[in-house]
């Protein structure tokens, strides 16, 4: 779903960036799910921020809401465990890793564009071939547990996210990944 400009609810088609009415709505809905926050909310408080600080970028104040994004992953990736969840994807430990964390692992990669190129590359490797296997996991017949069920469009979501803010030198290996990878 998506907000019209009048605030009213529509279908929402493609991959178009936010109106000032959901980010608007976004920022007060985020700014109030801080208030008792986990890791989740976290997490899409720091995705908000982001998106707002691409959005304002020729604005003054483009910086301040990318400084402000930054801060809040960098509390978020301790909060997870990211460091300590980075090495288990190198170990292709998946499923001692939360979807969230994964989340924040690829939100600090398309915030940070000075990590260099290979360190890029083998990040959104590990990272698509965690979708694979999440993908491959949610298709499995479901078992009787607590929490949530994985879904399929948390892959779509995530796959819409890396197209929209990815940097320009990383397309090529977006490419590759989602051919081999299959998405």
């Amino acid at each position: 779903m998506r907000l019209q400009e009048n605030n009213q609810p529509v279908t929402a088609h493609g991959n178009e960036p936010f109106t000032d009415a959901e980010l608007s709505f976004l920022e007060q809905a985020t700014t109030r799910a801080m208030l008792n926050h986990g890791n989740s909310e976290a997490y899409w408080r720091v995705r908000f921020l982001h998106e707002m600080a691409r959005k304002n970028m020729e604005h003054k104040n483009g910086s301040h809401w990318m400084d402000s994004a930054a801060r809040e992953l960098r509390m978020i990736w301790r909060k997870c465990s990211c460091d300590e969840k980075l090495q288990r994807l190198q170990t292709l430990k998946y499923e001692t890793v939360d979807f969230i964390s994964m989340l924040v692992i690829l939100e600090d990669l398309l915030m940070d564009s000075q990590k260099e190129q290979a360190i890029r590359n083998r990040r959104y490797e590990m990272i698509f071939d965690y979708l694979r296997w999440y993908r491959n996991r949610s298709q499995e017949e479901p078992k009787f547990a607590t929490g949530v069920c994985a879904q399929y469009s948390d892959i779509q979501d995530c796959l819409s996210c890396i197209d929209r803010l990815k940097h320009v030198g990383d397309g090529f290996i977006i490419q590759h990944m989602k051919s081999i990878y299959g998405f």
